[in-house]
Protein backbone atom coordinates (compact mmCIF):
# COMPACT_ATOMS: atom_id res chain seq x y z
CA UNK A 1 0.00 0.00 0.00
CA UNK A 2 1.42 3.34 -0.72
CA UNK A 3 1.42 5.46 2.51
CA UNK A 4 2.04 8.83 1.00
CA UNK A 5 1.25 11.89 2.73
CA UNK A 6 0.57 9.46 5.80
CA UNK A 7 1.77 9.65 9.08
CA UNK A 8 3.83 7.09 9.98
CA UNK A 9 4.48 6.85 14.11
CA UNK A 10 5.43 4.31 17.16
CA UNK A 11 3.40 4.88 20.44
CA UNK A 12 3.28 1.91 23.33
CA UNK A 13 0.45 0.34 25.17
CA UNK A 14 0.46 -1.42 28.80
CA UNK A 15 1.38 -5.04 29.00
CA UNK A 16 1.06 -7.47 32.21
CA UNK A 17 4.54 -9.39 31.78
CA UNK A 18 3.96 -11.82 34.66
CA UNK A 19 3.75 -11.76 38.69
CA UNK A 20 5.88 -10.57 40.88
CA UNK A 21 7.58 -12.80 43.45
CA UNK A 22 4.47 -11.48 45.93
CA UNK A 23 2.43 -12.58 43.94
CA UNK A 24 1.54 -8.66 42.17
CA UNK A 25 1.09 -8.38 38.16
CA UNK A 26 3.96 -6.44 36.56
CA UNK A 27 2.53 -4.18 34.44
CA UNK A 28 5.17 -3.17 31.49
CA UNK A 29 5.22 -0.61 28.11
CA UNK A 30 4.78 -2.49 24.44
CA UNK A 31 5.98 -0.71 21.91
CA UNK A 32 4.09 -0.75 18.02
CA UNK A 33 4.51 1.16 14.77
CA UNK A 34 1.28 2.23 13.07
CA UNK A 35 0.20 4.22 10.07
CA UNK A 36 -2.64 6.52 9.42
CA UNK A 37 -4.15 8.34 6.71
CA UNK A 38 -5.64 11.46 6.81
CA UNK A 39 -8.95 10.08 7.62
CA UNK A 40 -8.64 8.22 10.78
CA UNK A 41 -7.99 4.70 9.32
CA UNK A 42 -5.02 3.14 11.05
CA UNK A 43 -3.01 0.00 10.35
CA UNK A 44 -0.68 -1.56 12.74
CA UNK A 45 2.26 -3.71 12.33
CA UNK A 46 1.72 -7.12 13.47
CA UNK A 47 5.07 -7.22 15.07
CA UNK A 48 5.72 -5.38 18.39
CA UNK A 49 7.86 -4.40 20.64
CA UNK A 50 8.75 -5.14 24.38
CA UNK A 51 10.25 -2.61 26.75
CA UNK A 52 10.64 -5.07 29.32
CA UNK A 53 13.01 -7.73 29.19
CA UNK A 54 12.06 -10.90 31.54
CA UNK A 55 14.73 -13.42 33.06
CA UNK A 56 14.78 -15.90 35.58
CA UNK A 57 16.72 -15.66 38.33
CA UNK A 58 16.34 -18.53 41.35
CA UNK A 59 14.07 -16.51 43.11
CA UNK A 60 11.73 -15.89 40.26
CA UNK A 61 10.91 -13.93 37.09
CA UNK A 62 12.93 -10.47 37.52
CA UNK A 63 11.76 -7.97 34.86
CA UNK A 64 14.18 -5.43 33.47
CA UNK A 65 13.71 -1.84 31.73
CA UNK A 66 14.14 -2.42 28.04
CA UNK A 67 12.61 0.49 26.74
CA UNK A 68 15.30 2.49 25.38
CA UNK A 69 16.38 -0.49 23.29
CA UNK A 70 12.38 -0.99 21.70
CA UNK A 71 11.96 2.70 21.28
CA UNK A 72 15.19 2.75 19.00
CA UNK A 73 13.99 -0.50 16.91
CA UNK A 74 11.09 1.68 16.37
CA UNK A 75 12.64 4.70 15.75
CA UNK A 76 14.44 3.06 13.29
CA UNK A 77 11.90 1.28 11.70
CA UNK A 78 9.71 4.42 11.25
CA UNK A 79 12.59 6.01 9.30
CA UNK A 80 12.53 2.55 6.87
CA UNK A 81 8.64 2.90 6.23
CA UNK A 82 9.20 6.46 5.55
CA UNK A 83 11.60 6.18 3.22
CA UNK A 84 9.96 2.83 1.37
CA UNK A 85 6.64 5.54 0.95
CA UNK A 86 4.95 1.56 0.89
CA UNK A 87 4.13 -0.91 3.49
CA UNK A 88 3.66 -4.71 2.44
CA UNK A 89 0.06 -5.34 3.91
CA UNK A 90 0.90 -9.04 4.57
CA UNK A 91 2.69 -7.97 7.84
CA UNK A 92 0.09 -5.50 8.87
CA UNK A 93 -3.58 -5.45 10.34
CA UNK A 94 -6.16 -2.64 10.29
CA UNK A 95 -6.25 -0.87 13.83
CA UNK A 96 -8.70 0.95 15.39
CA UNK A 97 -9.30 4.42 13.94
CA UNK A 98 -7.94 7.87 15.35
CA UNK A 99 -10.81 9.30 17.91
CA UNK A 100 -12.02 12.13 16.47
CA UNK A 101 -11.37 11.59 13.57
CA UNK A 102 -13.62 11.38 10.48
CA UNK A 103 -13.14 7.57 10.30
CA UNK A 104 -13.94 7.51 13.92
CA UNK A 105 -17.57 9.22 13.64
CA UNK A 106 -18.22 6.50 10.37
CA UNK A 107 -17.49 3.47 12.19
CA UNK A 108 -15.29 3.84 15.02
CA UNK A 109 -17.74 4.79 17.55
CA UNK A 110 -19.89 2.18 16.99
CA UNK A 111 -17.10 -0.57 17.00
CA UNK A 112 -15.82 1.17 20.42
CA UNK A 113 -19.54 0.64 21.71
CA UNK A 114 -19.50 -2.95 20.88
CA UNK A 115 -15.97 -3.34 22.21
CA UNK A 116 -16.96 -1.76 25.89
CA UNK A 117 -20.24 -4.01 25.79
CA UNK A 118 -18.39 -7.10 24.75
CA UNK A 119 -16.36 -6.19 27.96
CA UNK A 120 -12.63 -6.61 25.72
CA UNK A 121 -11.61 -3.30 27.57
CA UNK A 122 -11.12 -5.50 31.24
Amino acid sequence: MDITGMEVYFGSDLKNYGYTEDGTPFIGEVFYVEVENRRGDRWRLNRSFDGVRTELWEEGPVYMDARPAARAQCERLVERIKAAGVIDMSQWHEGRCAYGSDAYFEYGAAEELAWEKAGEFT
